[in-house]
């Protein structure tokens, strides 16, 4: 189990502050790392060192879950605040830099998800002049060198990880030697939002409820390790 260092990038910004942020650092071109804070990310920052040490260091991280809300809270004995909506951040963000010809690099698990989510975005936003690209399934041996060769030469402005967020990251840092890809995570402003992409793609319905079980229940270690730490603070107040 890790430290809570990652605590001091935690921010409980609003969907509002989050756009404007987008909105001012891609116009000033000053490169940013925003992940959404979910259960399941939760349960990695918390026990997972190779995906923390992967991200980088000044990434900004918001809570987007009651769960996730709940326990950084407590963590860093701090009032609750209202918590975010993925999909309705993400699509915010996306609307207010859509006058702008900046590329967008989606990278999700499977082609259906990405095809459904440029189709949503291009019809809400009919006159947007942003240029969304789309790569899947970078994981498999199947084209991946060339699917790595495209993510490179793409150079987008903006790039949004959708499914498997930690699979990602520490993929670009296994295969940095190799690819050269880790320089994606310095060189492009990164979103990491999982919920985001798929609320937007229209993909979840009882699936995600089943997600959300999941990961509730591989987060149960994290109550019993906040209860030791309540303990401990007690006992050192005593």
């Amino acid at each position: 189990m890790r430290s809570n260092a990652w605590l001091r990038n935690v921010s409980f910004l609003t969907e509002e502050e989050i756009s404007e942020m987008v909105f001012r650092k891609l116009l000033d071109k000053k490169n940013f790392t925003l992940l959404l804070l979910d259960t399941n990310l939760l349960y990695s920052f918390i026990f997972d060192n190779d995906f923390n040490k992967s991200l980088p260091e000044n990434t900004i991280i918001v809570p987007s879950t009651k769960f996730s809300k709940f326990i950084v809270s407590r963590l860093l004995n701090s009032k609750p605040t209202a918590i975010i909506r993925e999909p309705s951040t993400v699509f915010k963000l996306i609307r207010s830099i859509s006058d702008y010809h900046y590329r967008i690099l989606i990278i999700e698990r499977n082609e259906k998800i990405v095809l459904k989510f440029k189709k949503n975005i291009k019809s809400s936003l009919r006159d947007s002049s942003l240029n969304i690209i789309g790569i899947y399934n970078i994981f498999g041996y199947k084209n991946r060198s060339e699917k790595m060769e495209t993510m490179r030469k793409i150079l987008p402005d903006l790039t949004i990880v959708g499914t498997s967020i930690v699979k990602f990251v520490k993929f670009l840092k296994k295969d940095s030697d190799t690819y050269g890809d880790k320089k994606l995570l310095k060189e492009s402003s990164i979103i990491f939002s999982s919920r985001g992409v798929k609320g937007i793609a229209g993909v979840g319905g009882i699936l995600q409820v089943l997600v959300d079980l999941r990961n509730f229940l591989k987060s149960i270690p994290i109550f019993l390790w906040l209860l030791k730490e309540e303990i401990a603070r007690l006992l050192r107040g005593l």
